[in-house]
């Protein structure tokens, strides 16, 4: 697949000339490594030069065929960051930077259906292992971690409130 790569690249010294077959072979190579956001894909074309015209019809194809759906990918990306244990708001601004429509978030969420406080107090037993709060610089931080984390103040005070107490 490399030397294939490669090979392309050799034969398009000039990429606004490249051919609708090539546009498309080239969308097909980076939407086969992993799940893309539509907005993310095209601006991956833009950067190889590709005419604005053809990166539009192979994303229209891709997205035709099945292989380009950005519920898809909103679900897959968030299911992957809640396994990493972020909490929503992180979820948010990232996949608002991948381009992905609020609708499509949404959506996502609801068929997922987390449960944020659950996912603080995870996230926050992963991290601290059961080791007890010291002094007030030490709360600190470990809230600090849980909002820098993507969670609101209420799970953050869930979490460990929920962790203290037991």
């Amino acid at each position: 697949m490399l030397w294939l790569m490669k090979k392309m690249k050799q034969s398009l010294q000039n990429n606004s000339e490249a051919t609708f077959a090539q546009v498309y072979t080239c969308a097909i190579n980076i939407i086969t490594r992993r799940d893309h956001a539509l907005a993310e894909l095209k601006q991956k074309l833009n950067q190889r030069d590709f005419p604005a015209e053809l990166i539009n019809q192979a994303i229209t194809r891709c997205s035709e065929q099945g292989y380009l759906d950005d519920q898809r990918y909103a679900s897959s990306f968030i299911r992957a960051k809640i396994n990493k244990g972020h909490g929503l708001n992180r979820i948010r601004n990232e996949i608002r930077f991948k381009g992905v429509s609020e609708h499509d978030l949404n959506t996502a969420l609801a068929e997922l259906e987390p449960d944020w406080f659950e996912q603080a107090k995870l996230s926050y037993q992963k991290k601290f292992k059961g080791s007890e709060v010291g002094d007030y610089k030490d709360r600190q931080k470990r809230q600090r971690f849980l909002f820098q984390r993507g969670f609101d103040g209420e799970q953050v005070r869930y979490a460990m409130s929920s962790v203290e107490s037991n």
